[in-house]
């Protein structure tokens, strides 16, 4: 994922992100969104002073900041950062991914820390941003309430892909895989 957004040089190989080179350019950096887990933050700045450097960086402004709070319910944003619990502070997280104009957001273990109702959450917002057009690139060890919004699924186990496909076929392979993984003898 570091690599896609252009934190991590390839040592080999090309990676390109809508045709264009995520290490290079800086215009693809700014219709990426990222989101990774465990979140980390410097603890002496508020929520609002770091998503506005993520909106300064992307070109947009104080009221890209305002409109992400509002999206994820986010009111403690005035706050210090060390002051965040652990699911603030995945929220906060989260709603830096949404700043500015995203066509690709990448979400690493985005349910992780929250609790039901910001799950929920999340997935609405998921929801909505998909049904505009914006691509998503999610990964998650709590598949089952992203599977109704996935077009693709892929399955890594011991660092191999063992299911990949369209959602439908791929549902059905988990569910299997699952089932005989967990199945009582």
């Amino acid at each position: 994922m570091k690599l896609i957004v252009g934190i991590y040089r390839p040592t080999k190989g090309k990676i390109r992100v809508f045709g264009e080179d995520p290490w290079k350019s800086k215009r693809i950096k700014r219709v990426i969104g990222f989101s990774h887990d465990p979140p980390a933050f410097p603890s002496f700045v508020t929520g609002r002073e770091w998503l506005s450097l993520f909106s300064r960086e992307k070109g947009s402004g104080d009221e890209d900041v305002d409109r992400v709070a509002d999206i994820f319910g986010i009111d403690f944003l005035d706050l210090r950062i060390d002051k965040y619990s652990s699911g603030m502070r995945k929220l906060l997280a989260i709603s830096q991914a949404f700043i500015g104009n995203p066509k690709l957001v990448i979400l690493d273990e985005p349910f992780s820390g929250l609790d039901f109702k910001n799950v929920k959450g999340v997935i609405k917002v998921i929801r909505e941003f998909k049904e505009v057009g914006v691509n998503f690139i999610i990964v998650s060890h709590m598949w089952e309430p992203l599977v109704p919004l996935a077009d693709w699924i892929i399955m890594i186990s011991n660092g191999k892909v063992i299911v990949n496909g369209p959602t439908e076929s791929a549902k059905g392979e988990i569910e299997r895989i699952f089932r005989e993984t967990f199945a009582t003898t």
